[in-house]
């Protein structure tokens, strides 16, 4: 069997078990819609957070919490863009329809007017040292992701390229900024003031999609933020806050392609600089020899599905593939350590895998939507070789 039999057989696999689990489904951050959540009101913050965190790293049973299973913009985002793209290199325009059908759930589900900025959250509320995010907040993350689904659908759907223009008024108009000099970063929703380098820099990717003088002018900006924090290591913090200073490896993945796709938009050459020495980083210090994403820097271990994916994505990437000799291989060999270590009997995926522990548990945002986008790259990579 040659490597893109086996790859599409995995990606079948995968997509038929989520048309048979439906739109409907678990996520590691989901823990406090549960009704026992209440209990922890009285504790403020910090309440919230240990209480997610931890139901989320003591693999707490979600039938003893009694959270309910959401449809999750971003993830039906994720699954409409992975469509897109299967449906052009299979010429299968049968799966291009169960996108379509995707995105127009999505902007009759968008937060915002019919003319104004169009934005997406998280259905569930969220708890973190920096802010605390009720559900359905729109960010700066999921309204991107959702915004690149609408961009992929092309001329299949005309007004995708309106709606994600909509969705880019939200970063314009809604988010908050952090003004440094002449850089500028976004804020991760309307009602906080973080700076989380990856999500101002979905931010710009955004607005660099548009050929329009004030949004590339807010582009270069927000991308020479970015760039003026990468350390000397080639590496990027998730953040400027003090509790903020991590490096890991899905956040660093999304700012490498980001900073591949500013660079295509803009014909710019500095963001291509940064993003070789990012990559070289990533490929020394985040992804193994035998394909195992790496946590975090210095630590490696839970090896978690996200990761996994978003390092398939890194790799087929044509811009960043194009800086190595082989980006398809390592792909491949990270998918080959993901079905080995996560792959479910029924096709999908788990959630994280360390030494003695495997959680197999299908979150459908966080494992299945994210290594559907990431199988549906790693076909067109193959199918562009031959």
């Amino acid at each position: 069997m040659n490597d893109l039999v086996w790859v599409t057989s995995v990606t079948d696999r995968l997509r038929s078990w989520i048309a048979a689990n439906g739109p409907t489904g678990s996520d590691p951050y989901d823990a406090l819609n549960s009704p026992l959540a209440t209990l922890v009101s009285p504790f403020g913050k910090w309440g919230r957070i240990l209480f997610l965190q931890g139901a989320r790293r003591a693999g707490l049973s979600r039938r003893l919490l009694r959270v309910p299973a959401t449809v999750n913009a971003k993830g039906v985002a994720l699954l409409a863009h992975a469509e897109l793209e299967l449906a052009t290199v299979r010429d299968d325009e049968r799966i291009a329809g169960d996108g379509l059908a995707r995105l127009r759930w999505l902007r009759a589900n968008a937060v915002g007017d019919e003319s104004g900025p169009l934005g997406w959250g998280y259905p569930f509320d969220w708890a973190a040292r920096a802010f605390f995010i009720p559900r359905d907040t729109p960010s700066v993350v999921v309204t991107t992701t959702v915004a690149d689904a609408f961009l992929a659908a092309g001329q299949r759907l005309p007004q995708g390229r309106d709606w994600a223009r909509q969705s880019a008024r939200f970063v314009t108009d809604r988010l908050r900024r952090t003004e440094a000099g002449e850089t500028v970063c976004f804020s991760y929703t309307p009602i906080d003031h973080s700076c989380v380098l990856n999500a101002s820099l979905r931010g710009a990717s955004l607005l660099a999609a548009f050929d329009e003088p004030d949004l590339r002018d807010l582009t270069r900006r927000a991308t020479r933020f970015v760039l003026d924090q990468q350390r000397d290591d080639g590496s990027w913090p998730y953040g400027l806050a003090i509790h903020h200073r991590w490096v890991d490896g899905h956040h660093t993945g999304f700012v490498l392609r980001d900073l591949a796709s500013i660079a295509r938009h803009l014909d710019w050459e500095r963001p291509l600089e940064a993003a070789r020495r990012g990559l070289e980083f990533y490929r020394r210090r985040l992804l193994e020899d035998d394909g195992r994403p790496v946590h975090r820097l210095h630590q490696p271990w839970p090896a978690d599905i996200h990761a996994a994916a978003e390092a398939i994505l890194v790799m087929t990437d044509p811009l960043l593939a194009s800086m190595i000799e082989d980006g398809p291989t390592r792909a491949l060999r990270t998918l080959r350590w993901t079905v080995d270590k996560l792959g479910r009997e029924d096709g999908a995926f788990g959630y994280t895998h360390r030494p003695g522990r495997t959680d197999l548990t299908p979150h459908l945002r966080w494992g299945q939507a994210w290594m559907l986008r990431a199988l549906a790259a790693l076909e067109r990579s193959l199918a562009s070789v031959g």
